[in-house]
């Protein structure tokens, strides 16, 4: 039903969507690979992101990680949502790109088991991203990914703070050690991540990943040994 309103654009009746969450538990007699396949093709719909906003508890019932991202504070100058808004709101931003958007949905997983707040009331979460890709690892495995997605997707979550100056040793440094794809899906994750943040954090580091792509692909364009 959410796979259909969200790759099809179907508005959910009013009663089916309260008897959806009511009966929500039904799912862990589910296959997990229908879920999977069902949860692919949803992620990959237009209406992916107000589904999960309206039907949030359904997700948490086979990814419960999820659950603790909803109403968790980040009080911190580079937040202006709660973890389930912001993952939201990056989410929104995600090209159709499944590796991409399993990514960003999961990226910030690892936030919850990581927070603190120091003595002036600002959030931490150090570590969040090894963190979160030890649980990403574990969520996909238990819907059945096959080996080279889920460790793609892990890749990501687990990379997608890691920042460097835009200059060329770096960026053939990374392209040798993702490849190309994953660089560049990175570089989407990140952007994507910076859609979830306040516009005064975001737009430099947007300017930055912009500098980052086109001397990347500069540097594939010239054929140079990356490894």
């Amino acid at each position: 039903c959410l796979r259909f309103a969200a790759d099809l654009g179907y508005e959910v009746e009013e009663e089916t969507g309260t008897a959806l969450v009511r009966c929500r538990e039904m799912l862990r007699n589910v296959a997990a690979e229908r879920i999977q396949a069902e949860l692919r093709k949803l992620l990959m719909g237009a209406g992916c992101v107000e589904v999960l906003r309206r039907w949030p508890e359904l997700f948490w019932e086979f990814w419960p990680e999820l659950k603790a991202l909803k109403g968790m504070p980040q009080n911190s100058p580079y937040h202006c949502w709660d973890g389930w808004e912001h993952t939201l709101h990056a989410l929104s931003a995600a090209p159709p790109d499944l590796a991409v958007r399993l990514a960003v949905l999961l990226h910030d997983v690892g936030k919850p088991p990581c927070r603190s707040t120091d003595e002036t009331g600002v959030d931490h979460f150090y570590g969040h991203e090894s963190v979160g890709a030890e649980l990403a690892d574990g969520m996909l495995r238990r819907l059945k990914f096959a080996n080279a997605p889920r460790e793609r997707v892990v890749t990501l979550v687990d990379r997608h703070c890691l920042w460097f100056p835009p200059e060329e040793r770096n960026i053939r440094r990374w392209l040798g050690r993702l490849g190309a794809e994953t660089f560049f899906q990175l570089l989407e994750v990140k952007w994507c991540d910076g859609r979830g943040q306040p516009e005064e954090v975001s737009l430099p580091r947007r300017g930055e990943l912009d500098a980052l792509e086109t001397k990347a692909r500069a540097i594939l364009a010239q054929g140079e040994c990356l490894t």
